[in-house]
């Protein structure tokens, strides 16, 4: 369903967003069973209607969504952008800790720190290579046809 409801990277970020704050929801009230505190009307209905695993589920294929979204490059102009900004300031916190774990003398994690930085520089790459995609209206053809059978509008008038 998320497929053919939502089209672009920033759409499917907040259904993304909206199935993290349910799960989030579900564990404060859980949490607050635990303590044996009373549940509002509301929490109660949602606890009861709400199920975490099938939440997890959805969160991971969302996930796995926007991760093939990206490095299939199938972005508009505006999400390569915000993309290629997470990812510098990704690059930029791992060559961080690259530089730590070379000064503490952790040649292991330094190595699989060069094999993240690899990854993410690829992705970068491709990121940036890749055409931006338009997204056209869902009827557009057909949008089109009916604006040019209505007549052109006259001035406007002045009050």
């Amino acid at each position: 369903m998320i497929s053919k409801k939502t089209v672009s990277l920033t759409q499917r970020r907040r259904a993304l967003d909206v199935v993290k704050a349910a799960r989030a929801r579900l564990a404060a009230i859980e949490v607050k069973l635990a303590e044996m505190q009373e549940l509002t009307s509301e929490d109660q209905q949602f606890y009861d209607s709400a199920d975490d695993e099938g939440l997890q589920q959805k969160q991971e294929v969302l996930q796995i969504i926007l991760d093939n979204m990206i490095s299939k490059g199938q972005l508009t102009k505006n999400e390569q952008k915000e993309v290629l900004v997470q990812l510098q300031e990704k690059l930029d916190a791992i060559d961080t800790q690259i530089q730590a774990a070379a000064a503490a003398g952790q040649a292991k994690k330094e190595g699989k720190l060069r094999e993240v930085r690899e990854k993410l520089e690829l992705r970068r790459v491709t990121v940036t290579s890749a055409a931006a995609i338009v997204h056209k209206p869902k009827y557009e053809a057909e949008i089109k046809a009916v604006q040019k059978r209505l007549p052109a509008p006259a001035g406007l008038e002045k009050r």
